[in-house]
C-alpha cells in the first residue's frame, strides 16, 4: 500500500479532524471516499455529455413499451 500526503493549513485541518471525528471514520478514508465519489460523478458527467451529444445527433432512438414488447418478442 503506498502512501500519499496532503497539505493542509490548520482551518482544514481542523475542519476534517472535526467531520472525521463527528463520522467516526479516519480522515484518510473520508478522503479516498470523497476522492472516489468525485471520479464517479465526473465519469456519470461523461456519460451524460455523450448522451446529450448522440440526442443532438440524432443516434437515440426512443421506444415506447409496446415497441420494447414487440422487439423482445412479448
Amino acid at each position: 500500500m503506498s502512501t500519499v500526503t496532503v497539505r493542509l493549513n490548520e482551518q482544514e485541518h481542523k475542519m476534517f479532524t472535526e467531520y472525521a471525528k463527528l463520522m467516526n471514520t479516519p480522515i484518510s478514508t473520508l478522503l479516498k471516499q470523497a476522492l472516489k465519489e468525485k471520479l464517479e460523478d465526473e465519469f456519470d458527467m461523461a456519460l451524460i455529455a455523450e448522451y446529450e451529444q448522440n440526442v443532438i445527433n440524432n443516434k437515440v432512438e426512443i421506444l415506447t413499451h409496446d415497441k420494447v414488447k414487440h422487439k423482445l418478442g412479448l
